[in-house]
């Protein structure tokens, strides 16, 4: 019996080893079967085709580190005038090619690709079947190539109920059932996956900043970067934007010794809440080769440093009412909203200068619209036979309202 437990023992073990070597490195269970091996650094491109759109994603590298490029190709169907024949109209096609890095959201993506996995394996798949799963002719295909091996799926139909997808491999024949996930992915490509942010460093990371606008720049140490209830960022070159005048204490007060305590003198808090504001800064569009404006003034340049990695300069610009941004991490010419690049960079001159900046006006909203007049349909209150009240019936007066019959 003690044999028995021991061995027992023994099995159980080399097993959960075998497990752990096996998924040694993985970030998550891999549920269902493999249809392309691989990690998620073996994956260097990705191509989904259907008649009307083409979407590649591929993986390119830099001084910065590796990232996704997307290029999605589509065939925009458009409706003109026949002048020929009045009243019908010819429909025409036209190509639109949209270029841009890929932002946080292509890390599913990338997941749901290396490795690629069925929810089921289907076996024996009869003619009329294929059919019905959309597998006869299909007109729209998956290319992955990890660690230079390229793999191709047919796309079929969505499966009832689960929203999954019918998907044939073209290598082996092979029918599959695959979370539709991943294809809708690269399928809404345009909006799902563009680059918003302007950097990838968190507030915590970066120990160092810049700001320059024409020839001044100023540089701020954030220390105690560890603590963030004890971060701070200090001007070099010491001193903090001077603070609005208080008005004089009342001699005859008491003294709170809290309050007279000396504060630390190199804070800059004035800083810290212009760069947490420049840093939710978001691209809206990436601006397409050949169409950049002509006319590009520089606003502000805001360098990021952070240990270990390479520093990162955000370059703010504007073209009459319209604001751009360009930098090592967004790898091309963004886009961004008019409201916030405006307030970034209506502040810098002071920032710079070691002001504070004037507060902002709140636009005043109007007050809401009247829909009925005040105290609506009840009569306005009021004693007795003041204008409008309701009048009084005296007691043992016949009702005034008519009975019907």
């Amino acid at each position: 019996m003690r044999s028995v437990a021991l061995f027992g023992g023994i099995l159980l073990i080399t097993m959960s080893l075998s497990w752990m070597h096996y998924t040694e490195g993985e970030e998550k269970p891999r549920v269902g079967t493999v249809l392309f091996e691989g990690k998620k650094t073996d994956l260097q491109k990705a191509v989904y085709q259907s008649p009307d759109l083409t979407v590649e994603y591929e993986v390119r590298s830099d001084g910065l580190g590796s990232y996704g490029w997307v290029t999605v190709t589509e065939n925009k169907k458009k409706k003109t005038p026949n002048p020929d024949k009045p009243g019908e109209f010819t429909e025409t096609s036209e190509k639109k090619v949209t270029k841009f890095k890929a932002g946080s959201a292509a890390d599913k993506l990338v997941d749901g690709l290396a490795p690629l996995m069925a929810v089921r394996s289907l076996d024996d798949v009869p003619a009329d079947k294929m059919e019905a799963f959309g597998l006869t002719a299909p007109d729209t295909t998956l290319a992955v190539t990890l660690d230079g091996t390229e793999r191709t799926l047919a796309l079929g139909g969505e499966t009832y109920g689960t929203k999954d997808r019918y998907v044939k491999d073209a290598a082996s024949g092979h029918i599959y059932v695959v979370d539709d996930e991943v294809f809708k992915s690269l399928k809404f490509a345009a909006t799902r996956l563009p680059e918003r942010s302007l950097t990838d460093l968190k507030p915590e990371e970066i120990v160092g900043a810049s700001l320059g606008q024409g020839a001044s720049t100023v540089s701020w140490t954030h220390k105690n970067t560890s603590d963030k209830a004890a971060a701070y960022w200090s001007r070099d070159g010491g001193g903090a934007p001077a603070v609005p005048e208080a008005a004089p204490a009342d001699p005859a007060a008491p003294v709170d010794p809290v309050a007279e305590a000396p504060a630390t003198t190199d804070k800059d808090v004035t800083f810290a809440n212009w760069v947490d504001s420049a840093l939710k800064l978001k691209s809206t569009a990436y601006v397409q080769e050949g169409a950049e404006p002509a006319t590009l003034v520089a606003a502000f340049d805001l360098t990021l440093r952070a240990e270990g990695k390479p520093e990162q300069t955000i370059h703010v610009l504007r073209d009459g009412d319209d604001w751009y941004a360009r930098g090592e991490f967004v790898r091309g010419l963004v886009k961004l909203s008019k409201g916030p690049s405006e307030d970034a960079t209506s502040d810098v001159d002071d920032i710079i200068e070691g002001r504070v900046p004037p507060e902002k006006a709140k636009p005043s909203k109007p007050p809401p619209a009247l829909t009925k007049p005040p105290g609506g349909d009840k009569p306005p209150k009021g004693p007795p036979g003041a204008p409008g009240s309701k009048p009084i019936r005296p007691p043992g007066a016949p009702s005034i309202t008519p009975r019907p019959g």
